[in-house]
């Protein structure tokens, strides 16, 4: 990533990659961009324990202190059965003091978040870039870098558990809770390329990091497996919170009727656990949220007020970013707000 020198009337700013002694002033803009403090394990998690790779960027003034900053997860994904990576971009955020250092439509977050972009993606690089800005953010990034609404939107599906229409008939197959991810999820990942296309890989290094080494949150992953074979078929990932259960993760391999036949089966463990009522969201018109209101789930305001968004243009000469944006499979699981 190429340092870029930027001069104002308040002196000169350098557009740089993160370095490690930017830790403590980045923290520092955190608390004041969002006015609450993150949390050390977090950034731990985020930023040092993540198996991906991560790329940080700030604009910096002359005395060191931080006026922007970007930071991306670059995932493994998979376009149609190639392997490629996308960029989640995570704590987008600014000074308000230096909002006015440069006149015109772009400031130094813009001209920060420009630079970024032009060093992370590529056909070698990340070939996609989302992210789940708030309303107020997503509407600046709109008009000044790009952001588009992902078209199909997502769908929040709430229902009361005694309400979830129980299967019946017998099945060949089980459900289990785990507290391990084996390679099984690789495979489970790789029979899965048909219904998902365009999906970062759901695979056991994926599962172990955004769920089980997890510090903040506490997760409950269910897995549906073939009776015989013991094959996971489909895995879902619950998080509790005070009488209600969120789905963040769901996901199927060939059937997409196993994650159906899953949620049906944990419903009664969630039940007596206090669990009142379940919630997840997923994209409007998929496959899995419209058989997620066969079995009882019916739409609701969004409460958290995010736009699932991505830039309006592709990054490989051989991706339509319409078709991207109409396929991409994305959860919570995608998004670092649960």
């Amino acid at each position: 990533m190429v340092e870029e020198k930027i001069e104002t009337a308040q002196g000169r700013f350098s557009i740089r990659p993160f370095a490690a002694e930017d830790k403590e002033e980045v923290l520092r803009l955190w608390a004041i961009a969002f006015h609450k403090t993150m949390p050390l394990a977090l950034w731990w998690w985020k930023y040092e324990a993540n198996p991906f790779e991560t790329s940080m960027i700030v604009c910096a003034s002359e005395t060191g202190e931080i006026a922007a900053f970007l930071a991306g997860i670059h995932y493994p994904a998979v376009w149609k059965g190639r392997k490629v990576h996308f960029l989640h971009v995570v704590d987008n955020m600014s000074h308000p003091g230096y909002r006015g250092v440069l006149s015109g439509k772009k400031g130094l977050f813009a001209r920060t978040a420009e630079h970024y972009f032009r060093s992370q993606t590529g056909p070698d690089k990340c070939v996609f870039v989302y992210g789940y800005p708030g309303k107020r953010h997503f509407r600046l990034g709109q008009h000044v870098l790009g952001y588009t609404a992902l078209p199909r939107g997502m769908t929040y599906l709430c229902a009361d558990v005694d309400n979830i229409k129980t299967k019946g008939g017998a099945s060949l197959r089980i459900t289990e809770k785990i507290t391990n991810a084996s390679e099984d999820f690789d495979e489970m990942f790789r029979k899965s390329a048909r219904e998902f296309p365009f999906v970062v890989s759901r695979d056991a290094r994926f599962i172990r990091w955004r769920f089980l080494h997890h510090p903040m949150q506490e997760y409950q992953l269910f897995v549906c497996l073939s009776f015989w074979a013991k094959h996971i078929q489909a895995f879902a990932v619950v998080q509790k919170d005070e009488g209600r259960a969120r789905i963040v993760d769901l996901f199927a391999a060939g059937d997409e009727r196993d994650a159906i036949r899953l949620i049906v089966d944990i419903v009664p463990d969630l039940a007596r656990s206090g669990v009142t009522t379940l919630e997840c969201w997923l994209p409007q018109g998929h496959f899995l949220t419209n058989l997620m209101k066969t079995i009882g789930f019916k739409t609701a305001p969004e409460p958290f007020g995010f736009v699932p968004a991505c830039l309006d243009r592709s990054f490989h000469p051989d991706l339509d970013i319409t078709w991207a944006m109409h396929h991409f499979y994305y959860t919570m699981a995608d998004a670092d707000l649960l």
